[in-house]
């Protein structure tokens, strides 16, 4: 099988619930090709689990998805920039919601762009939980994302944490 250059990958933790929807929605929106691999816990950099890929250019924006107790950590890196990868992001986010994960962490630490698209999806994202009862949750932040949060005054209204173990802990009831 020949693979196409990656630019947007999301990949879950094996037996993590996505919808139909989900997936015939991204494969609305670009060329999308659906892998399941293995048993494995997702991790950033681990292969075996479920994913989807996205044929595109050579920068990649790559979400990975996996549960500590009742949280979804999302590890994002790469881009969170105007077009599909923001719609991605919210697509990811939406689902997640709608079948049932409420509280949500993301992990930033590995971002290394995010533009005023990435900060209206990370801000979206805040209302959609929010209206929903949820909780969503910033962690690791590296300086480019805390900056770009800083200029538009969105660190105030942000749970920002740290360390991705100080977020964890500071959901409501841990």
């Amino acid at each position: 099988m020949n693979r196409l250059p990656l630019d947007i990958e999301f990949r879950t933790e094996a037996g993590m619930e996505l919808s139909q929807t989900l997936e015939e929605s991204l494969k609305d929106l670009a060329h999308f090709q659906v892998e399941s691999k293995g048993a494995q816990q997702a991790l950033p950099d681990n292969p075996d689990c479920v994913g989807i890929t996205q044929a595109g250019t050579s920068a990649k924006t790559k979400i990975v998805a996996h549960h500590i107790d009742d949280i979804t950590v999302l590890h994002v890196s790469g881009r969170i920039t105007a077009g599909k990868r923001s719609a991605v992001f919210r697509r990811i986010v939406q689902d997640l919601v709608k079948t049932g994960h409420h509280r949500i962490l993301l992990n930033l630490s590995r971002v290394d762009c995010i533009d005023g698209a990435g900060i209206g999806e990370l801000v979206r994202a805040y209302v959609w939980l929010h209206d929903r009862g949820g909780q969503l949750k910033l962690a690791c932040l590296n300086q480019r994302v805390r900056d770009m949060l800083q200029m538009t005054c969105l660190d105030t209204v942000f749970d920002i944490q740290a360390d991705q173990e100080g977020a964890i802990r500071s959901f409501t009831g841990r």
